[in-house]
């Protein structure tokens, strides 16, 4: 089989190529500017994705009725496929080690906090 450069079958894959390239090339979200609005988050885009806008309060969906606490009695039972059941109360569950996490919420219906 000699290379005919004319070929129906070289001629596909050069046009193939060539979209390939084009294509790339005007990804809207592809590229080296960032796509968003606001300060830059841990991983360098910006807090606001495109078509979000920031709310400042936050909805809150409950009841409206706050439960009674006691703390003497309160416990924290961990069981289920753990090696070994644990049972905290109020004090030893405030001695765990506590992670702060601050994350962006992105809502479906355009709004972000």
């Amino acid at each position: 089989m000699l290379y005919d450069p004319n070929s129906k079958k070289i001629k596909g894959r050069e046009r193939l190529i060539e979209y390939r390239k084009a294509f790339q090339k005007n990804q809207t979200l592809k590229g080296e500017t960032p796509q968003g609005e606001g300060e830059l988050n841990r991983d360098g885009n910006p807090i606001t994705p495109p078509g979000q806008r920031v709310v400042e309060g936050w909805p809150v969906l409950d009841l409206g009725v706050t439960p009674e606490l006691d703390e003497t009695t309160w416990n924290l039972t961990v069981s289920g496929l753990v090696k070994t059941v644990k049972t905290f109360n109020w004090e030893e569950f405030l001695k765990l080690p506590q992670t702060t996490d601050i994350s962006d919420f992105h809502c479906v219906t355009t709004w972000s906090r």
